[in-house]
């Protein structure tokens, strides 16, 4: 190969100056975000937990004692006496528990089932430094998502001691990680029968309503159902482990901007109009 036409084909194959620039300034903030993915990853993986062991056929404790969002204090056998979809949660949560709570709110108003009439909600906050004024503003944040007419006393709120938290959480197989100020914890629907017997666990923040209406139904019979998973986290992994779901944190997301960056900038500069120009003429001459 001569001199000339090796520089061709060396022009041929450079990068052109303006792909150069958008490389750099889309790969710059990415590379500097990874170390930061990365940290914390490591930092989340001693907060791994086994979030649900089911306890289907089990028995909540019904002499559990509460707050309701009204201030009173009242027993889970007061409260439980329909059909009842059973979620724990945390008012301080500002990670998975509102979606949690949105997509409870969701799967209400998709299902044909009448709230109040043939279910009731109860959620029930793990951390005992949670009060009942708090509860009672998620309670109407989340009633007002609500589009069905539902009495606002089938969905209740509920907050207590550490003693009684224990005791309910133990019961339906929950279990949750102190991590500083937050906690680590798992997302499920668990479905109890009139006498407070767990029927059912639905996992995800995204319910089909089918699957909950007919988990619902067999509640009132105080029949046990079978295993149903739904729709996985996008930043947690729920796995499978016979009766146990263990879950951890992932972080996907990274790697995802890596690949749609690494995509992106391909694009602009493959498709370089200028570039396809001086490369046509390289080729007629």
């Amino acid at each position: 190969m001569n001199l000339e036409g090796f520089m061709k084909r060396k022009k041929l194959f450079s990068f052109s100056t303006r792909g150069l620039a958008l490389m750099a300034a889309f790969l710059l903030p990415v590379l500097l975000a990874v170390p930061a993915v990365s940290t914390r990853a490591q930092a989340r993986k001693h907060l791994t937990v086994e979030g649900i062991t089911e306890h289907l056929g089990g028995q909540m404790p019904m002499d559990a004692t509460f707050k309701d969002s009204q201030g009173n204090t009242v027993t889970l056998g007061q409260i439980i006496k329909k059909p009842t979809v059973l979620a724990f949660f945390y008012c301080r949560c500002a990670g998975i528990c509102p979606r949690l709570l949105s997509g409870i709110a969701d799967v209400v108003n998709r299902m044909p089932l009448s709230p109040g009439k043939d279910y009731q909600i109860v959620t029930i906050s793990f951390d005992p430094t949670d009060t009942p004024k708090m509860a009672a503003d998620k309670k109407a944040n989340y009633l007002n998502l609500v589009q069905k007419k539902m009495p606002a006393k089938d969905w209740i709120f509920l907050t207590g001691d550490e003693a009684n938290i224990r005791k309910a959480t133990d019961a339906a197989g929950f279990s949750y990680q102190k991590a500083g100020k937050m906690y680590v914890h798992p997302t499920t629907l668990i479905v109890l029968s009139p006498k407070g017997k767990i029927t059912q666990y639905l996992y995800g923040v995204s319910y089909v309503p089918s699957a909950l209406q007919l988990a619902i139904t067999d509640a009132a019979q105080g029949k046990v159902g079978g295993k149903i998973i739904n729709t996985l986290l996008p930043c947690f992994s729920t796995q499978a482990k016979g009766n146990k779901i263990v879950t951890y944190v992932m972080a996907g997301t990274g790697i995802a901007v890596l690949l749609m960056a690494a995509a992106f900038i391909s694009w602009l500069v493959f498709t370089d109009p200028k570039r396809k120009s001086r490369h046509n003429e390289q080729m007629r001459s």
